[in-house]
């Protein structure tokens, strides 16, 4: 009897000890627990610029179940840098201050104490707890280097990725164009029709262009790529066939256009000489990554974590 009472005793104190964790905290990663306060508190900022992104609700239904997905991948976020952070201590990586004051100083230098702190505040954060996130990235990208830096890439290696992955080292599509942008229906009719009667593109952009930007070049827009200009526009550009076509009227938000083909390249790939070095270092990169997230999954398969949050992803728990 007194053996069940000491038995019944123990097993609430437990759940009344995992109740007050819980409260505290979101997860406890090897006995280190990451306070529910920071997750909260990061968590209400990034709900908030998705909100205002988004222009929506946080009441919506969808807007909710976006953000319950994205919860669980802050959670994920910060075991997976308290994992590393751990590492890093065992590793005795660190950053001195004199590195963190570097960095902030070359913000501060570049942008100015007052959008500095303006940027603070917006996110709704001291410089100090700034200073703390920044010391752990820091931490954590020293971490990474150690990890990656003996990576080996063989001129093979590199010429192998080129050919696999040509699309990265092509030279899109390009024309050269011009056009005169009117106001009205009426006015860009009026002008189509001087156009018609073989009066030069240049000349009349340059009388006619409400375009102030290209006005005094004849309308010349120069060369450019889709992707670069409004679908609309683009569309009609390069829907032009040979040099000296010019496009029926065109309506944008910006009004009335007419275009006229200057030229057109093709698309072009880069001979590998040429792009041997951004083939290098995106291999490269591709090779850090993997081998950091093969670490990543190590540690987590390696260590204690313990979840009292919702979450979307499986954790290995020992």
């Amino acid at each position: 009897m007194r053996r069940a009472v000491l038995l019944t005793v123990g097993i609430v104190i437990l759940l009344f000890a995992s109740c007050n964790k819980a409260k505290k905290y979101v997860a406890v990663v090897n006995g280190e627990g990451i306070p529910r306060e920071k997750f909260e508190k990061f968590y209400a900022r990034v709900e908030a610029y998705y909100s205002q992104m988004l222009q929506t609700s946080p009441d919506d239904p969808r807007f909710q179940n976006m953000m319950a997905q994205v919860r669980s991948q802050i959670l994920q976020n910060m075991i997976i840098q308290t994992l590393l952070l751990q590492d890093a201590k065992n590793k005795k990586i660190e950053v001195s201050q004199q590195e963190i004051d570097s960095h902030i100083s070359a913000i501060k230098n570049r942008y100015g104490e007052q959008v500095f702190q303006s940027a603070l505040q917006q996110q709704g954060m001291t410089e100090e707890e700034y200073r703390k996130d920044l010391s752990d990235q820091m931490i954590i990208s020293k971490l990474r280097d150690d990890i990656t830096k003996d990576i080996i890439i063989t001129d093979e290696e590199v010429k192998n990725y080129y050919e696999t992955h040509k699309d990265q080292f092509s030279n899109p599509e390009t024309i050269r164009a011009r056009h005169i942008l009117l106001k009205s229906m009426d006015e860009a009719k009026k002008v189509k029709e001087r156009l018609k009667k073989g009066e030069d593109f240049a000349k009349v952009a340059k009388e006619v262009s409400v375009d102030t930007g290209t006005k005094d070049l004849g309308g010349d827009l120069g060369y450019f790529p889709r992707g670069k200009m409004v679908k609309t526009f683009e569309d009609a550009a390069f829907a032009l066939k040979k040099k000296g076509d010019i496009s029926d009227i065109v309506q944008t938000e910006f009004g009335f256009h007419i275009i006229k083909l200057e030229d057109r390249k093709p698309a072009e790939l880069l001979p590998f000489e040429s792009a041997r070095e951004k083939a290098q270092s995106l291999l490269r990169k591709e090779k850090e990554d993997r081998a950091f997230g093969d670490y990543i999954e190590n540690l987590k398969n390696n260590a204690k974590i313990e979840i009292f949050e919702e979450t979307s992803e499986t954790v290995v728990e020992e």
